[in-house]
């Protein structure tokens, strides 16, 4: 059974400057492997894998110390394309087998019409 949490985060100024900073540097990361991986894929018919990034990685921390190696190495190897598949989640099917309950109370947005 999965289970989800939500955490309400009240960071300081200083805290919201990083995070922001954060995420522009994972968003660039990401944005550029999407480039690479097209480019390639368009010039060559290649496919770049996440090991070949990955190793890339290592080398863009080495380059960029007060950039992109400022941030945890693991949370920029899950910022990779490879790690978000674009995919549509389909409900558990319990929960598409029952009938007394609205499909909006049910499915929330996985809803497409009503009952």
């Amino acid at each position: 059974m999965r289970r989800s949490f939500k955490f309400l985060l009240r960071p300081t100024v200083k805290q919201q400057i990083m995070l922001a900073a954060m995420l522009d540097d994972h968003r660039a990361l990401y944005n550029a492997a999407l480039q690479e991986r097209r480019e390639a894929y368009g010039r060559a018919k290649v496919s770049i894998r996440y090991g070949d990034q990955s190793a890339q990685l290592r080398e863009i921390r080495a380059d960029d110390p007060a950039g992109q190696g400022r941030w945890s190495f693991t949370s920029q190897q899950q910022t990779s394309p490879e790690h978000h598949p674009p995919r549509l989640r389909t409900p558990p099917r319990h929960q598409r087998q029952r009938r007394d309950q609205s499909c909006e109370q049910l499915l929330g947005h996985w809803c497409l019409d009503s009952p």
